[in-house]
């Protein structure tokens, strides 16, 4: 959870700091491109550890 709110942080501040966009829809591809690897990385690591039996067995209580 950490790892994405740096990612979405970090986003936000290169927007803010970046270049200002003549239309939206660069600012929307820039969003896209600077967000959407680590939100699926973030989707993938987290549904892997929420499924596996294996991650399950070791943490539960």
């Amino acid at each position: 959870m950490f790892g994405l709110a740096v990612d979405v942080v970090s986003a936000a501040v290169h927007t803010a700091m970046g270049p200002v966009a003549e239309s939206g829809s660069a600012l929307r591809s820039d969003l896209t491109s600077t967000l959407l690897p680590g939100l699926v990385f973030f989707t993938v690591c987290f549904a892997y550890l929420n499924r596996s039996a294996r991650v399950q067995a070791t943490y539960t209580a």
